[in-house]
């Protein structure tokens, strides 16, 4: 009884350690030397999937921006789901057909993204990490949280690898109309589903 009772302590605890390795990524990708980081960078993203840039090519008002709407769009406790929304932010301003070019601009664009819609000054006025809880009522610890994910290169690369070319994305509510036929994916309950909802959206890089 006794050996069983340690096999199926070790199973669980096996079942549970997925969920929280992510805690331990961005420390892990943060202790890599320069040349191992270039590395990681080079590596190819996923067809049609544009690439994130790095730290010293984000612009405050990118960065920030990006995690205050990751954080309300994909929820402060999904970071794959926050990378996943910031990859489909980056496949707008690559597609060219949404006419933004910068995660500031997408995310400020009118009737885009419904967390802008209540405050929209307070969004527009994102410079910082401050800036960027106020916008969207977070912490900024939450913030710090959700940017840290963002700039994990081992999440960067699984969003490129599901989200692809897709461009687009509904949450939890809009699930009923969800089109697998047409290519829409999620990755289960509580995460948005993506897919590319307007003609040409993905610009010929989906193919």
């Amino acid at each position: 009884g006794e050996v069983m009772k340690k096999t199926l302590i070790a199973i669980s605890l096996s079942c549970l350690s997925p969920i929280f390795a992510f805690d331990n990524e961005s420390d892990f990708y943060d202790d890599l030397n320069s040349s191992e980081q270039l590395v990681a960078y080079a590596r190819p993203n996923s067809k049609g999937a544009a690439k994130f840039p790095n730290k010293a090519q984000q612009s405050n008002k990118d960065r920030w921006t990006a995690a205050a709407i990751a954080a309300k769009e994909a929820g402060v406790k999904k970071p794959q789901g926050q990378v996943d929304v910031l990859q489909i932010i980056l496949n707008r301003i690559e597609s060219g057909k949404y006419g933004c070019k910068s995660v500031h601009e997408c995310v400020n664009m009118k009737g885009q993204f419904e967390p802008t819609f209540k405050n929209g000054w307070a969004w527009k006025s994102i410079t910082d990490i401050k800036t960027a809880a106020r916008a969207a009522n977070l912490s900024t610890s939450d913030i710090k949280k959700v940017d840290s994910n963002l700039q994990n290169i081992k999440l960067q690369k699984e969003a490129a690898r599901f989200v692809k070319c897709r461009t687009d994305f509904n949450g939890e509510k809009e699930k009923p109309y969800m089109q697998p036929q047409n290519g829409d994916i999620t990755r289960g309950k509580g995460h948005n589903f993506f897919g590319n909802f307007y003609a040409n959206s993905g610009n010929g890089r989906c193919s």
